[in-house]
């Protein structure tokens, strides 16, 4: 079964993938694993990457917001 970013619901996912499985979400995301000689190693790079892609969709969130109020004419500012 091919490993994918999006198969994972949460961080203890991670810890369920084999060395092959996380290779292959590395590479499929375009990041050098190049120099990881330890499953950990692999482990965290994945865990970071997952980190960095759920931040993004809670920034994408924030703004799709902010351009609906926009298109509304209203605008909203959030501190």
């Amino acid at each position: 079964r091919r490993a994918s970013l999006s198969d994972l619901t949460d961080l203890e996912d991670i810890e369920g993938l084999t060395v092959r499985q996380l290779k292959e979400i590395l590479a499929r995301n375009f990041v050098n694993y190049k120099g990881c000689c330890e499953k950990w190693e692999l482990m965290e790079r994945v865990t970071r990457l997952y980190k960095d892609q759920k931040g993004l969709q809670h920034l994408g969130e924030g703004l799709s917001g902010v351009a609906a109020a926009q298109n509304s004419g209203v605008l909203a500012v959030s501190l």
